[in-house]
Protein backbone atom coordinates (compact mmCIF):
# COMPACT_ATOMS: atom_id res chain seq x y z
CA UNK A 1 0.00 0.00 0.00
CA UNK A 2 2.71 2.07 1.07
CA UNK A 3 4.43 1.71 -2.78
CA UNK A 4 1.46 2.24 -4.41
CA UNK A 5 0.77 5.92 -2.44
CA UNK A 6 4.65 6.60 -3.27
CA UNK A 7 4.09 5.71 -7.05
CA UNK A 8 1.52 7.96 -7.14
CA UNK A 9 3.26 10.81 -5.55
CA UNK A 10 5.73 10.42 -8.25
CA UNK A 11 3.15 10.27 -11.37
CA UNK A 12 1.43 13.54 -9.89
CA UNK A 13 4.93 14.95 -9.27
CA UNK A 14 5.73 14.15 -13.12
CA UNK A 15 2.58 15.47 -14.20
CA UNK A 16 2.58 18.54 -12.47
CA UNK A 17 6.45 19.36 -13.57
CA UNK A 18 5.41 18.48 -17.29
CA UNK A 19 2.17 21.10 -16.96
CA UNK A 20 4.60 23.74 -15.88
CA UNK A 21 7.30 23.13 -18.58
CA UNK A 22 4.59 23.59 -20.52
CA UNK A 23 3.16 26.94 -19.06
CA UNK A 24 6.72 27.92 -19.27
CA UNK A 25 7.38 27.08 -22.76
CA UNK A 26 3.69 29.02 -23.64
CA UNK A 27 4.75 31.69 -22.25
CA UNK A 28 8.15 32.30 -23.69
CA UNK A 29 6.22 31.81 -26.77
CA UNK A 30 3.55 34.11 -25.85
CA UNK A 31 6.49 37.24 -24.91
CA UNK A 32 8.28 35.85 -28.11
CA UNK A 33 4.72 36.93 -30.37
CA UNK A 34 3.97 39.92 -28.55
CA UNK A 35 7.85 41.65 -28.79
CA UNK A 36 7.83 40.37 -32.98
CA UNK A 37 4.16 42.60 -32.46
CA UNK A 38 5.85 45.54 -30.89
CA UNK A 39 8.80 45.22 -33.23
CA UNK A 40 6.37 45.76 -36.17
CA UNK A 41 4.60 48.23 -34.63
CA UNK A 42 7.75 50.30 -33.65
CA UNK A 43 8.82 49.77 -37.20
CA UNK A 44 5.54 51.19 -38.28
CA UNK A 45 6.10 54.01 -35.85
CA UNK A 46 9.61 54.91 -37.42
CA UNK A 47 8.17 55.30 -40.82
CA UNK A 48 5.45 57.32 -39.89
CA UNK A 49 7.88 59.99 -37.68
CA UNK A 50 10.39 59.90 -40.96
CA UNK A 51 7.25 60.49 -43.57
CA UNK A 52 8.12 64.24 -45.26
CA UNK A 53 4.69 63.71 -46.38
CA UNK A 54 2.85 63.55 -43.42
CA UNK A 55 1.65 66.17 -41.06
CA UNK A 56 4.37 65.74 -38.36
CA UNK A 57 3.78 68.83 -36.65
CA UNK A 58 1.79 66.88 -33.23
CA UNK A 59 4.53 64.18 -33.22
CA UNK A 60 7.54 65.14 -30.78
CA UNK A 61 9.33 61.67 -29.70
CA UNK A 62 9.30 57.99 -29.61
CA UNK A 63 11.10 55.32 -27.93
CA UNK A 64 13.46 53.03 -29.18
CA UNK A 65 12.68 49.01 -29.11
CA UNK A 66 14.78 47.38 -26.45
CA UNK A 67 15.45 43.55 -25.57
CA UNK A 68 12.37 43.57 -23.21
CA UNK A 69 10.03 46.35 -25.00
CA UNK A 70 6.46 45.43 -23.96
CA UNK A 71 5.33 48.96 -25.55
CA UNK A 72 6.36 52.02 -28.00
CA UNK A 73 5.72 54.67 -25.88
CA UNK A 74 5.22 57.80 -28.35
CA UNK A 75 4.73 61.43 -27.15
CA UNK A 76 2.37 64.10 -28.82
CA UNK A 77 2.56 67.39 -28.24
CA UNK A 78 -1.49 67.30 -27.91
CA UNK A 79 -1.90 64.57 -26.27
CA UNK A 80 -6.20 64.29 -26.03
CA UNK A 81 -7.78 60.89 -26.76
CA UNK A 82 -8.86 62.55 -30.22
CA UNK A 83 -5.35 63.01 -31.16
CA UNK A 84 -4.14 59.82 -29.99
CA UNK A 85 -6.81 58.08 -32.10
CA UNK A 86 -6.30 60.26 -34.83
CA UNK A 87 -2.48 58.89 -34.65
CA UNK A 88 -3.24 55.25 -34.35
CA UNK A 89 -5.62 55.60 -37.68
CA UNK A 90 -2.61 57.68 -39.15
CA UNK A 91 0.27 55.40 -38.73
CA UNK A 92 -1.82 51.91 -39.02
CA UNK A 93 -1.01 50.84 -35.72
CA UNK A 94 -2.48 48.43 -32.84
CA UNK A 95 -3.08 50.64 -29.75
CA UNK A 96 -2.16 47.62 -27.43
CA UNK A 97 1.14 48.07 -28.27
CA UNK A 98 1.17 51.62 -27.55
CA UNK A 99 1.72 53.80 -24.62
CA UNK A 100 1.08 57.36 -25.25
CA UNK A 101 3.09 60.33 -23.00
CA UNK A 102 2.66 64.04 -23.34
CA UNK A 103 5.59 65.45 -25.03
CA UNK A 104 7.25 69.05 -26.03
CA UNK A 105 6.40 71.47 -27.74
CA UNK A 106 9.70 72.67 -27.06
CA UNK A 107 10.27 76.40 -27.01
CA UNK A 108 12.79 79.17 -25.12
CA UNK A 109 11.66 82.11 -23.77
CA UNK A 110 12.74 84.44 -26.85
CA UNK A 111 11.54 82.74 -29.47
CA UNK A 112 8.25 84.64 -30.81
CA UNK A 113 4.83 83.17 -30.58
CA UNK A 114 2.16 84.59 -33.05
CA UNK A 115 -1.27 84.80 -31.31
CA UNK A 116 -5.16 85.69 -31.46
CA UNK A 117 -7.90 87.29 -29.51
CA UNK A 118 -11.31 85.75 -30.39
CA UNK A 119 -13.45 88.46 -29.88
CA UNK A 120 -16.77 88.00 -27.57
CA UNK A 121 -20.06 89.64 -28.53
CA UNK A 122 -20.20 91.46 -25.53
CA UNK A 123 -17.66 94.67 -25.51
CA UNK A 124 -17.08 95.85 -21.83
CA UNK A 125 -13.53 95.69 -20.91
CA UNK A 126 -13.83 97.28 -17.52
CA UNK A 127 -15.21 93.71 -16.76
CA UNK A 128 -12.46 91.27 -15.54
CA UNK A 129 -12.86 87.33 -15.37
CA UNK A 130 -10.05 84.47 -14.23
CA UNK A 131 -9.04 82.91 -16.93
CA UNK A 132 -5.80 80.95 -15.83
CA UNK A 133 -4.33 80.46 -12.70
CA UNK A 134 -1.49 78.53 -11.11
CA UNK A 135 0.43 78.78 -7.75
CA UNK A 136 1.95 81.95 -7.79
CA UNK A 137 -0.26 84.34 -10.51
CA UNK A 138 -3.63 84.26 -12.23
CA UNK A 139 -4.51 85.46 -15.74
CA UNK A 140 -7.27 87.88 -16.11
CA UNK A 141 -9.17 88.48 -19.42
CA UNK A 142 -11.68 91.27 -20.25
CA UNK A 143 -15.35 90.80 -21.25
CA UNK A 144 -14.31 91.42 -24.49
CA UNK A 145 -12.22 88.48 -24.85
CA UNK A 146 -13.64 85.10 -25.52
CA UNK A 147 -10.21 83.18 -26.23
CA UNK A 148 -6.78 83.29 -26.69
CA UNK A 149 -4.83 81.27 -29.03
CA UNK A 150 -1.09 80.92 -29.95
CA UNK A 151 0.13 80.24 -33.18
CA UNK A 152 3.77 78.50 -32.89
CA UNK A 153 5.77 78.20 -36.51
CA UNK A 154 4.06 75.23 -37.72
CA UNK A 155 0.95 77.16 -37.62
CA UNK A 156 -0.71 74.87 -35.31
CA UNK A 157 -3.44 76.70 -32.95
CA UNK A 158 -2.68 75.98 -28.71
CA UNK A 159 -5.19 77.65 -26.46
CA UNK A 160 -3.10 79.83 -24.44
CA UNK A 161 -4.88 77.40 -21.22
CA UNK A 162 -3.40 74.60 -23.07
CA UNK A 163 -0.37 75.80 -23.57
CA UNK A 164 0.51 77.10 -20.11
CA UNK A 165 -0.91 74.17 -18.65
CA UNK A 166 1.46 71.74 -21.08
CA UNK A 167 4.30 73.13 -22.24
CA UNK A 168 7.92 72.75 -20.15
CA UNK A 169 8.16 76.69 -19.36
CA UNK A 170 6.91 78.96 -16.92
CA UNK A 171 3.86 81.41 -17.45
CA UNK A 172 6.10 84.47 -17.52
CA UNK A 173 8.22 82.46 -20.27
CA UNK A 174 4.64 81.96 -22.47
CA UNK A 175 3.47 85.80 -21.95
CA UNK A 176 7.44 86.73 -22.55
CA UNK A 177 7.20 85.15 -26.03
CA UNK A 178 3.82 86.94 -26.69
CA UNK A 179 4.57 90.51 -25.75
CA UNK A 180 8.48 90.34 -27.91
CA UNK A 181 5.73 91.32 -30.43
CA UNK A 182 4.22 93.93 -29.23
CA UNK A 183 5.04 97.45 -28.40
CA UNK A 184 6.05 98.02 -24.63
CA UNK A 185 3.15 100.82 -23.86
CA UNK A 186 4.39 101.57 -20.51
CA UNK A 187 6.36 101.23 -17.68
CA UNK A 188 5.28 101.52 -14.17
CA UNK A 189 6.47 103.10 -11.02
CA UNK A 190 4.85 100.19 -8.73
CA UNK A 191 8.04 97.60 -9.05
CA UNK A 192 7.69 96.77 -12.81
CA UNK A 193 4.50 96.85 -13.82
CA UNK A 194 4.21 96.58 -18.13
CA UNK A 195 1.86 97.55 -20.30
CA UNK A 196 2.08 96.07 -23.69
CA UNK A 197 -0.29 97.25 -26.76
CA UNK A 198 0.02 95.88 -30.46
CA UNK A 199 -2.81 97.60 -32.62
CA UNK A 200 -2.02 95.15 -35.50
CA UNK A 201 -3.12 92.16 -32.65
CA UNK A 202 -6.18 94.54 -31.39
CA UNK A 203 -4.57 93.74 -28.08
CA UNK A 204 -3.53 94.95 -24.29
CA UNK A 205 -1.52 92.91 -22.37
CA UNK A 206 -0.14 94.38 -18.34
CA UNK A 207 2.02 92.30 -16.85
CA UNK A 208 1.58 93.16 -12.90
CA UNK A 209 4.64 93.50 -11.00
CA UNK A 210 4.51 94.99 -7.74
CA UNK A 211 6.04 95.74 -4.11
CA UNK A 212 3.34 93.82 -2.43
CA UNK A 213 4.17 90.78 -4.82
CA UNK A 214 1.22 90.87 -7.19
CA UNK A 215 2.66 88.99 -10.54
CA UNK A 216 -1.50 88.69 -12.57
CA UNK A 217 -1.87 89.50 -15.73
CA UNK A 218 -4.36 90.81 -17.82
CA UNK A 219 -5.59 90.83 -21.16
CA UNK A 220 -8.07 92.78 -23.27
CA UNK A 221 -8.08 94.29 -26.89
CA UNK A 222 -6.09 97.96 -27.90
CA UNK A 223 -8.82 99.84 -26.26
CA UNK A 224 -8.80 98.47 -22.93
CA UNK A 225 -7.09 101.38 -20.53
CA UNK A 226 -5.07 100.72 -17.01
CA UNK A 227 -7.49 101.15 -13.97
CA UNK A 228 -5.02 99.97 -11.24
CA UNK A 229 -5.54 96.44 -12.21
CA UNK A 230 -2.37 95.71 -10.20
CA UNK A 231 -2.94 97.30 -6.93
Amino acid sequence: MEKKIIEILVCIGIILVMAGCTNKENNNNNNNNRYELVKETHNKVYAYFTDENVDRTNLASFSSLGENSDYVLVSLIDNRVERQQEFLKNANVNEEYIKFEQGGPYYTSHEKLDFELIKSSIHNDIQFHEYYYNEIQKIYISSSIKEIYLIDYNKTKYSLTWYASNVNQSLNQTIESITNSMEKEDALFDGGTIIYKSVLKDATIVVCNTLEGNRDIYIGDYQMNYTNQCD
